[in-house]
């Protein structure tokens, strides 16, 4: 199970790298970032590694993870196109 917290509204947001640079507000987007934490399992190979690559896997452990992510949507929900 993966758990969201946010938006988040303390601190500055790093901004994503975006191919095109454009003012988000003028579009009528807002950028929010959220955090996302669970659990992330590991893999271990199960057997041989074969030579067409199809190989058999197993969980090995676990471990917790915490990520952000950032959400750019449009500031209203009738708006349907997504910029960069």
């Amino acid at each position: 199970m993966i758990t969201f917290l946010g938006p988040v509204t303390a601190g500055g947001i790093i901004e994503p790298m975006c191919i095109v640079p454009f003012d988000l507000a003028a579009h009528g987007y807002v950028q929010e970032e959220f955090f996302a934490s669970g659990t992330a399992s590991s893999y271990r190979l199960a057997g041989a590694a074969r030579s067409d690559g199809r190989w058999a896997a197993e969980v090995a452990g676990s471990a917790p993870f915490r990520t952000r992510i950032v959400v750019r949507r449009p500031e209203s929900p009738d708006r349907s196109a997504v910029p960069c």
